[in-house]
């Protein structure tokens, strides 16, 4: 399999296309992860996450939903979704093959995926032809859909069905409401009024502290969460109780903070951490020369050295390279005390 995410004009200047990949290996997945499909007047320009954000109305959305400016979103959302998408579209690739023997051209470019991503909740009333209303889900655009002020802080609460919203009413002193108000009646109905809806709750949460709101409501089995920062986040107690970080020895930097892959699956015995990459940063993207003195992880380059002609073969037939400990007693332990296998050295 080969995975790239530069345009696919640069790809053919390598002389690295589809065609010439597939004459050595026809089993090959060839994989493109890059802005705009090839099909449309987009097809060579260069993207990146702000850019395809702003492309596919994310900004925009922020602005209407009470943000003062359009504004991306805080993280890079765009590249890792995408990213997801990419996933899901090799492994349905390496299924194929493995029924067919057939390998094949995949595009998975960033400005469809997240088009189709942000208008399956947006496009509204424009999903019909002729329109029958405006685009934008009307509760996530709410400029109240924000997490809520307590007395002493912030809290997230997301009142939704019927059984929710009766319990929540009696819960404010106003027991009566659903069945005396026919806005606040149905799903159908509070959804036409969220407006008021939010503003309600916004209204009501600062009589009391974050912690007796997350009391009151997680006893009476109502979604709520509190607020974390960055910071905080990484005192989680949930996270500690599932061993979700761990701290690891990098070859070069010293002690980092390691996440757990999220995912965990019945044959493992423990959580997964992804502790390669604790030293890939450092690791060459290409086998280094043959030298006198071995490769140890105190010398690897800080920058990749130009591609080899035996990595581009490689690559080209589909060969798996990995890193591989020339000396398998080499070790290094984690915080925990576990024992990880650490090369200290690069089979050339």
């Amino acid at each position: 399999m080969l995975i790239y995410n530069v345009r696919p004009q640069a790809m053919a200047r390598l002389n690295l296309g589809y065609e010439e990949v597939a004459k050595v290996n026809p089993r090959i997945l060839y994989v493109g992860v890059y802005g705009y499909g090839q099909g449309g007047p987009y097809a060579a320009k260069s993207a990146y996450d702000d850019l395809i954000q702003g492309a596919v109305a994310i900004p925009s959305l922020a602005n209407t939903a009470g943000a003062d400016v359009p504004r991306y979103a805080p993280s890079a959302i765009a590249d890792r979704i995408v990213a997801l998408a990419a996933a899901n579209a090799v492994t349905a690739g390496l299924f194929h093959r493995e029924r067919t023997g057939e390998g094949q051209a995949i595009d998975v470019p960033m400005f469809e995926t997240m088009a189709q991503f942000v208008l399956g909740d947006h496009m509204g009333g424009l999903t019909f032809d002729p329109p029958i209303g405006p685009s934008g889900y009307a509760r996530i655009l709410d400029h109240n859909r924000r997490p809520y002020r307590t007395k002493d802080g912030y809290v997230c609460v997301l009142v939704y069905n019927d059984k929710q919203w009766r319990r929540f009413f009696e819960m404010i002193g106003k027991p009566g409401l659903m069945d005396n108000d026919p806005r606040f009646a149905t799903i159908g109905e509070r959804t036409k009024h969220i407006n008021e809806l939010y503003q309600m709750v916004a209204e009501v949460m600062p009589t009391r502290t974050s912690a007796e709101w997350i009391a009151l409501l997680e006893a009476a089995d109502m979604p709520v969460m509190q607020l974390h920062t960055i910071d905080s986040l990484l005192a989680d107690r949930h996270l500690d109780a599932v061993g979700f970080f761990d701290v690891v020895e990098h070859p070069t930097e010293g002690a980092i903070r390691s996440m757990a892959i999220p995912s965990q699956w019945s044959k493992r015995r423990h959580r997964s951490h992804a502790r390669r990459l604790a030293w890939a940063s450092t690791a060459p993207r290409c086998w280094p020369k043959p030298a006198t003195a071995p490769q140890t992880s105190a010398n690897w380059p800080r920058r990749a050295p130009p591609c080899s002609p035996r990595l581009r073969s490689n690559a080209i037939s589909g060969a798996s390279l990995d890193y591989k400990p020339r000396n398998p007693a080499a070790r290094r332990h984690s915080a925990r005390g576990r024992s990880i296998a650490r090369p200290d050295s690069r089979v050339p």
